[in-house]
């Protein structure tokens, strides 16, 4: 993509709208999207299935079935970052942007490759010092709100990024029931009774 990938993490990390615009300049094919993305994915199922093999309490319900599986985790990680990168174009599109999607799922690549690089973070830091871990999670939690939107924003030009905050808030809120939905559908507990 770049030739300091140390750089391009970094405003990814800090100044996420900066960054997209480093990723759509690249113009990766999608191929080469999907393939970055899933390596990601791989890589980040793998320490997941590390880190929580510990604890198995700490998974419940839907999440205990995805952590129990980690092919199953995986596939399920593919699928919602394509839905993901779909659903930016489509609602995007909807309220008059210009996005693509060779650059939606590029966008969504690097969001992937930047989640996965957080996780690393966290392990290691749960190794050293724990307290600062817990930190760094709740950067993290913030940090995908705030990246996916830039990441939109930049894809679609679009100025207010507040405006879009809250359409990928409802669109990840409708596709959550929607979820929901399916997995009482099929009897799947979303939370554990007591």
């Amino acid at each position: 993509m770049t030739s300091d990938w140390t750089g391009l993490v970094k405003d990814s990390l800090l100044r996420p709208r900066q960054a997209a615009r480093q990723v759509l300049l690249a113009g990766l094919p999608p191929r080469v999207s999907v393939q970055i993305g899933t390596l990601a994915i791989v890589v980040g199922t793998m320490l997941q299935a590390v880190l929580f093999r510990p604890m198995p309490d700490a998974a419940v319900g839907a999440y205990a079935v995805l952590m129990s599986n980690p092919l199953l985790l995986g596939v399920q990680q593919v699928l919602f970052m394509l839905v993901t990168a779909s659903l930016a174009v489509t609602v995007g599109r909807w309220f008059g942007g210009m996005g693509g999607y060779p650059g939606s799922i590029a966008l969504l690549a690097w969001f992937q490759v930047c989640s996965t690089l957080l996780l690393l973070a966290q392990a290691l830091l749960f190794l050293v010092f724990t307290p600062l871990a817990s930190l760094l999670i709740l950067y993290t939690m913030v940090w995908l709100f705030w990246a996916l939107t830039a990441f939109v924003a930049e894809l679609h030009g679009f100025e207010r990024n507040w405006a879009v905050f809250g359409g990928v808030f409802v669109t990840l809120m409708v596709i959550s029931i929607a979820l929901g939905l399916l997995a009482a559908i099929a009897g799947i507990p979303m939370v554990e009774t007591l």
